[in-house]
């Protein structure tokens, strides 16, 4: 087997090929995989979720605002799709780069990346969705329930803050 890296016609998929076969950290190829599957996934929800939003919007007589609001939902469907993806791309660059270095870093920036995301989605829950916390994480969940809706966006952008510092804040 060789050292180079598979050839594909999307630089995508041979990112996430290159970074589950040949990643030398194991958390590291573990996200490349359940990183791979949630883009997948998230992608899907948003694509699936366009005719629900569409109807919504016709039933409504809705104005221009919220023909903008759809195309802003897409828009961060699609950071977060690419987000989640960016840190197989890094690692792929720096392999062809000659600096295989900090797969382990970026794997576990692309989990706290995935729990930023958790986190912002429950923060920003319509009130109605959520459920009164119990156990031992109750008082975290009541302390995110209670910040504003819309301070959630400050958890994914600073897990993509995270990724990016990775790549090009530490080799300075």
């Amino acid at each position: 087997m060789s050292d180079e890296v598979p050839r594909s016609r999307s630089v995508v998929v041979g990112a996430v090929k290159y970074a589950i076969v040949r990643g030398e950290s194991r958390l590291f190829r573990s996200y490349a995989a359940i990183g791979s599957l949630l883009a997948l996934f998230v992608g899907m929800v948003f694509v699936l979720a366009l005719p629900v939003w569409v109807v919504e919007i016709a039933d409504s007589g809705g104005g221009p605002l919220q023909r903008i609001g759809i195309g802003l939902l897409w828009l961060v469907g699609l950071v977060v799709v690419a987000t989640i993806v960016v840190p197989m791309l890094f690692v792929v660059r720096r392999h062809r780069e000659g600096r295989p270095e900090r797969q382990f870093a970026f794997g576990l920036a692309g989990f706290v990346y995935v729990l930023s995301v958790y986190l912002a989605l429950v923060v920003s829950a319509p009130a109605d969705l959520r459920e009164s916390p119990s156990g031992v994480l109750a008082p975290v969940l009541e302390a995110l329930y209670g910040l504003p809706r819309l301070s959630g966006i400050a958890f994914p952008v600073l897990g993509t803050i995270l990724l990016f510092a990775i790549e090009y804040g530490l080799d300075r």
